[in-house]
């Protein structure tokens, strides 16, 4: 595994004041997901109602929806962070307690 000692020594979740198994990974950015209001608030609030303590790497793509459609995540259990490296990402699905995505890449890397 060439890439696990990098995740072994990976330090985001000391940076997003985070512990292992404690936090949901989200990722979303599919057109057909995000550029639908209606959907992504469907989708948004049932993250939100679930109360679960949700790390979300954003796509520009959904953050320019959620400016357009004048959503916003904050004061919710949604902490929304910039978009991360392999490396980082790789970290974060390792020590989530669940992964919701929209990205097929990611559901492979998940597994």
């Amino acid at each position: 595994m060439r890439f696990k000692s990098r995740v072994d020594e990976c330090d985001v979740l000391d940076r997003l004041k985070l512990s292992s198994k404690e936090y949901c990974l989200l990722t979303l950015h599919r057109a057909e997901n995000v550029d639908c209001v209606e959907r992504l608030r469907n989708i948004l609030n049932g993250i939100v109602n679930s109360n679960i303590k949700t790390v979300f790497p954003i796509h520009p793509r959904t953050q320019n929806r959620l400016r357009e459609y004048n959503i916003s995540l904050q004061g919710t259990n949604i902490k929304v962070i910039q978009p991360v490296g392999y490396v980082e990402m790789l970290t974060l699905i390792k020590h989530a307690r669940i992964v919701i995505t929209d990205s097929g890449r990611l559901q492979k890397e998940a597994f």
